[in-house]
């Protein structure tokens, strides 16, 4: 059975959906910014770029 409803085009959840949502948004972000600071140590290190001003 599918949790999410339609209502006039837009998806109804329950809290139980959206604390899932939720914690798949914060896991997802944890792993791009653990590939973004790879990605620029490897650039840093690697082509001895500049660092961009604070």
């Amino acid at each position: 059975m599918n949790p999410l409803k339609s209502a006039g085009g837009f998806l109804i959840m329950g809290e139980e959906e959206k604390r899932e949502l939720a914690r798949l948004k914060r896991l997802a972000s944890e792993v791009a910014a653990k590939i973004h600071d790879v990605v620029e140590e490897t650039l840093w290190s690697d082509y001895k770029l500049p660092r961009a001003p604070l």
